[in-house]
């Protein structure tokens, strides 16, 4: 591998698994986030929950994600600390709950157990995955945890380590990562990602091509090259090496070209309109999604919103970024989308009452604002899944971001 260039790393500005929808909504829109009082009423419904919790009655779990929100934002968070602390003695020691507490101590600053975190991070569970991100929490600040951190990347839990040390950016965690660049799956595309942004890293590029090329992870490469540089010029480097090599003969190159120029047109930056249709066409739900930006980007809205319509009924996971897309485009002044956002909401589709809130929560537009201010008003369950989506866009941005197991 190439010598890193001297300076300082800048951060890496997105996790390349994600499906980043929600970045351009209309600069008119008003989220809820900025409504103070329901953030209020939102930490007075996480700290009544840590106190039960700190009873023995309670399910800290999104509580405490509003906690960390609370002391990072500067708001006033009571005595949440100390009822944290009694919920963790609480907990039976190594479990789930223990570990959530410790992970969310260690996200408000507080001092944690590195050595008990350390010990915890064996197999590939999710209490394991936990012990980890509390550890990722601290490692600018504790050399043994950052060493736990790096060590992680040869193990089963090769992937959460590699995302946590791309966010962390230091100079070890970038040595750490080029070993890990032709990893297969997430693990190589977090490394990738980070190479890339932060040292320009000519063969992070070209692993990045070749993972375009990858049907199974040719989206995410492309959101990945999307934003390693302002106007995609990254992506459109990459589409243009990639019709290099078609020319030479390597057919698969010619899928990953596509799926540039589709992630490209989305985005503004390009107006590929036979690929689009291609992708409308592909049962691989990441690229018919991709494919649906595109087409609403080019002015074909009734075929986009029929895709996205279909997909609600999919996988949680894809009904979440079909919500995302129908709330980016009322945001964005389309009626249509608008009522087909509306119409989700009623059915909640195929997903998670928090997920769909997480979505609702960044939209500008009233109606679909309210089922997250109703439930935060009323002291049910859906109260704390509301407050846990408002959290994670109070939270300000740090070296890590809010990714909760």
């Amino acid at each position: 591998m190439a010598a890193a260039r001297p300076g300082r790393p800048r951060q890496v500005a997105r996790n390349p698994q994600e499906f980043p929808l929600l970045a351009s909504f209309h600069p008119a829109a008003v989220s809820l986030g900025a409504d103070d009082g329901a953030w209020a009423l939102a930490c007075s419904r996480a700290l009544a929950e840590l106190d039960r919790s700190a009873r023995g009655d309670g399910d800290p779990e999104r509580a405490l994600v509003v906690w960390v929100a609370a002391v990072r934002s500067g708001v006033g968070a009571g005595d949440g600390a100390a009822l944290v602390r009694r919920t963790l003695l609480r907990s039976p020691p190594g479990g789930e709950t223990a570990l959530r507490c410790l992970r969310a101590l260690a996200r408000a600053g507080e001092p944690v157990d590195v050595p008990h975190l350390s010990a915890a991070v064996t197999g590939n569970g999710r209490g394991a995955r936990i012990a980890l991100a509390a550890l990722a929490e601290v490692s600018r600040r504790d050399r043994r945890a950052h060493a736990r951190v790096v060590r992680a990347l040869h193990g089963p839990l090769r992937a959460d380590a590699a995302l946590w040390l791309s966010h962390l950016c230091t100079r070890r965690a970038l040595d750490a990562l080029a070993g890990t660049l032709r990893a297969p799956g997430a693990a190589g595309l977090h490394a990738a990602t980070a190479l890339l942004a932060a040292e320009d890293d000519p063969f992070a590029f070209e692993v990045l091509c070749e993972r375009l090329c990858e049907p199974r992870e040719s989206v995410a490469a492309a959101f990945a090259l999307l934003g390693a540089g302002p106007e995609g010029i990254r992506l459109r480097q990459a589409r243009s090496a990639l019709a290099r090599w078609v020319r030479r003969g390597a057919a698969p190159a010619a899928f990953g070209r596509d799926t540039a120029a589709v992630v490209l047109t989305g985005a503004g930056w390009d107006e590929d309109r036979e690929a689009t249709l291609r992708a409308l066409a592909s049962e691989d739900s990441r690229l018919a999604l991709a494919g649906a930006r595109a087409a609403w980007q080019l002015g074909d809205a009734a075929r986009a919103r029929a895709s996205v319509q279909m997909h609600l009924r999919r996988g949680s996971t894809t009904a979440a970024q079909a919500l995302e897309l129908l709330v980016r485009w009322a945001d964005l002044g389309d009626e249509a989308a608008l009522g087909g956002a509306r119409a989700a909401i009623a059915t909640r589709a195929a997903m998670s009452r928090g997920a769909m809130f997480e979505i609702l929560v960044r939209s500008g537009q009233p109606a679909l604002q309210e089922p997250v201010r109703r439930a935060i008003e009323k002291a049910t369950d859906a109260a704390l899944d509301a407050a846990a989506a408002l959290a994670r866009l109070r939270e300000p941005p740090g070296v890590l971001p809010p990714v909760w197991l």
